[in-house]
Formats: C-alpha cells, structure tokens, sequence
C-alpha cells in the first residue's frame, strides 16, 4: 500500500488525505503542534488504518527525521509520496514602512514557507532516491509568478518565490534518480475560514480545495510519470 505525506492539517490536507484514502493509500500527517487538534479530527474520520499524524517542528531537520521514522515504525517503510502544504501569510506592510522592527513577520514567513520546505526534502527525498522511485508535490503560490500583486507582502512574496525556485532545483537534482518533484501554484482556497475572514471578497472565482486536491493526485499518480520540474497554476476563475 503506497504511503504520503501530507504536511499540514487544514482544508487542503484534509481534502488531499480523503483522496489518497479514496485510491487505498496511507496517509501520514505531519504537522505543527497548533493543528494537532485539526491532525486528530482526520485520522479520527478516516481511520487508523489509513491515517496517522506526527507533530513536527517546520524548521528542525531532526523533527522532520523524527516524523518519517515514525511513520516506518507505524507502517514498515518511509513515504514514497508527499504533498507539501507549507503556508503561513504574513504581510508586514510595505518595506518603506514601519522601521527596523518588523514584528517578526520576516522570520515566520521565512520559516513557514521557506525553511519548512527545504527542510522536509532533505529528509523526504533521500530514502526515495534510495528506492529508485518517488514523487512529491509543493503547494506554491501565484505570487511566485506575478510578484507585483504581493506589495505590502514582499516577505511573503519573497519567501514563495524561494521555495519555487527551490522545488526547481529539486527536481532537477533528483530527476535522474526516478524521483519527480512538481508544483501547484494557487491563489485563494474557498473554505469557510476564508469566507468569514474576507467577508466583503468576492469567493466566486477562488478554488475549492478538492479542485486542488484533484490537481496534486495527478501530479503525485504514475499518470504523471514523465512530468517533473512542473509548475501547475490552479487559479480559478480569474
């Protein structure tokens, strides 16, 4: 039974745990202690057998270790798979603005977007590369792509635009080894979160997370098996 994992525990893992579930596969949730509650309500609605969660640190190579031994130890093997939804908006307001002190935005967006990404494919991709196969896709942002809409955000923007050129280099690294890495970039989820945050939004055009989660299944299937150092935009209606 193939093994994923996904790194987050909100709308969108939800919606791509309950598809991976749906194929048969087993899917490992790893996440911040903050969404260990939201962890436990999927492995609670799609069973133990299937599904299991383990806390990680995003900015400790030793926690994300930890996470994938975890899994071996509960189901035999490392993941073969992965979906990284590594996500943390902050915007910080325009850099001309607000002086040295930054409230920390830096460091978080840095950390949540960034670091946690480098980090899990450091450990991630090693025991797929051993085994000659393996497929993992990063949830990026339209940001990444079209800067300018981020002002007000340029740390954020920033930290996205990293990570995309990183998930590139990846699978330019790995490629060669049977391991393909690939990209959804996305731009508002509809989720209820959203909805209540951006009363005054128009939610029509944003995507719902299992568009996206349909998305990452077939980048992650052997469907896609000749497509890596891809970069999918799942935009919606624009």
């Amino acid at each position: 039974m193939p093994i994923i994992a996904v790194t987050d525990a909100g709308p969108l893992a939800r919606a791509v745990a309950s598809l991976f579930v749906s194929r048969g596969w087993q899917v490992a949730i790893y996440h911040i202690e903050s969404l260990r509650e939201n962890a436990m309500g999927i492995v609670a609605d799609f069973g133990a057998e299937q599904t299991h969660s383990v806390a990680v640190d995003p900015a400790s190579g030793d926690s994300w270790q930890a996470a994938i031994e975890a899994t071996r130890d509960q189901w035999g093997t490392y993941p073969q798979h992965a979906v990284l939804i590594c996500d943390n908006w902050r915007s910080g307001g325009p850099l001309h603005v607000g002086g040295p002190d930054d409230g920390g935005v830096f460091k978080k967006v840095v950390v949540f977007n960034f670091e946690a990404v480098y980090r899990s494919l450091r450990i991630l991709l090693p025991p797929m590369v051993a085994a000659g196969s393996g497929s993992i896709a990063v949830v990026g942002s339209q940001l990444s792509e079209r800067p300018r809409d981020g002002a007000g955000s340029a740390a954020y923007v920033a930290a996205k635009s990293a990570s995309a050129a990183l998930v590139q280099t990846a699978a330019q690294e790995v490629s060669a080894h049977g391991v393909r890495v690939n990209s959804v970039l996305i731009t508002a989820l509809d989720t209820p979160v959203s909805r209540d945050g951006l009363p005054n939004f128009d939610y029509r055009p944003w995507v719902r997370p299992e568009s996206v989660a349909k998305v990452i299944g077939f980048l992650v299937s052997d469907d896609a098996c000749d497509v890596t150092g891809a970069t999918l935009p799942v935009y919606g209606k624009l």
